[in-house]
């Protein structure tokens, strides 16, 4: 992802807003489109649960096995 610092002006501009603003250039073409953080965070937990049903969810609920933290943590210290 690239980030882009804007400057003072533009930051006052888009500190109030709650839902998607489309960025325009001087001949009117949709240049791109900017989310609040709290929109963005919205979309993507909406999309994420949509990646698995209750079904799946419930039935890797049911499985066997995994490792304690500590145990994931010793492992990670040694590489």
């Amino acid at each position: 992802m690239t980030t882009i610092v804007i400057d003072k002006l533009l930051r006052e501009k888009l500190r109030d807003l709650e839902h998607e603003v489309e960025f325009r250039d001087e001949d009117g073409r949709t240049v791109g489109r900017f989310l609040p953080e709290a929109e963005y965070m919205k979309l993507l937990y909406e999309r994420a649960r949509h990646l698995f049903t209750d079904e799946e969810i419930e039935t890797a609920r049911q499985e066997p096995g995994g490792k304690p933290l500590s145990e994931i943590l010793g492992r990670l210290q040694k590489s």
